[in-house]
C-alpha cells in the first residue's frame, strides 16, 4: 500500500502546467516527440515527488509514464494521454476538495487528514491479495480510493468511492481490504473524528 501527502495549494498549478505540456505533445506525430520530464510535484513534505515523463520507449498506445518517487518505494506506470488526463483531473479534484469545508464532501463531521492532531492508523497492516495469484501471468496494478474512517475505526461501505482502477478484480480487492480493516480513528481537539482519506493501493507481479 502506498500513501502520498500532497500540498493542495500547489497541486492545481502543477496539474495545469502538465496538462498544457501534454496537450502540446499529443498534437505531435510520435516521431516528432522529444524526451522530456515535467517539473516534479513535491510529496510527503518534500521527501518524494511525482512527475510525468516521455522517453520514447513506451508503446504506441501508452507512450508516457506516470512516475512516483516516494519515501518507501518508487514506481512508474505506462499511460496513454487520455489516462494521464483522467489521472490529472482526479488529482486536481482532490486538491480543490481539500481546500473546501469538509461538509461539502458529504459528511458534515468528517475532517481531512491535514486537519487532524493524530492520523488514523490500521490496527494491523492492510493485507491485499493479488487477484492474479495462481495464474501464469500477473499484472502490476493501482487503485485510487476515497473513503471515510469513522469514529469507531471502521470504513462505512457507502463511503468508499473508487476514483481510478486498473481493473474490476483490483477494485473488488481494494474494497474488500478496506471493509475488513480495523483502524485507530483519527483525533482532533482531543476527540475521535470521522476522517476523509484518499489512498493508493499498489499490486506488484510476483515471481
Amino acid at each position: 500500500m502506498t500513501t502520498l501527502s500532497l500540498d493542495p495549494s500547489v497541486v492545481h498549478r502543477w496539474v495545469s502546467g502538465v496538462t498544457r505540456i501534454l496537450d502540446s505533445v499529443a498534437r505531435l506525430a510520435p516521431r516528432e516527440r522529444t524526451v522530456f520530464e515535467t517539473v516534479p510535484l513535491a510529496t510527503d513534505l518534500g521527501q518524494g515527488r511525482i512527475l510525468v515523463a516521455f522517453d520514447g520507449k513506451g508503446s504506441q498506445k501508452q507512450p508516457f509514464a506516470f512516475v512516483v518517487k516516494g519515501v518507501a518505494e518508487s514506481w512508474w506506470l505506462p499511460v496513454s494521454n487520455a489516462e494521464l488526463q483522467q489521472l490529472l483531473g482526479v488529482l486536481d479534484t482532490i486538491a480543490r476538495q481539500s481546500t473546501l469545508n469538509p461538509s461539502r464532501l458529504g459528511n458534515q463531521s468528517a475532517l481531512l487528514v491535514c486537519q487532524l492532531d493524530e492520523r488514523p492508523q490500521p490496527v494491523k497492516p492492510i493485507h491485499l491479495e493479488h487477484p492474479d495469484r495462481g495464474r501464469r501471468f500477473a499484472r502490476n496494478a493501482r487503485v485510487l480510493a476515497r473513503y471515510i474512517i469513522d469514529t469507531s475505526g471502521v470504513v462505512p461501505p457507502a463511503s468508499v468511492s473508487i476514483l481510478l482502477s486498473d481493473g474490476k478484480d483490483f477494485t473488488r480487492e481494494a474494497q474488500r481490504a478496506l471493509l475488513r480493516t480495523k483502524y485507530r480513528p483519527g483525533h482532533a481537539g482531543g476527540r475521535s473524528v470521522d476522517t476523509i482519506v484518499w489512498q493508493w493501493f499498489v499490486w506488484r507481479s510476483f515471481p
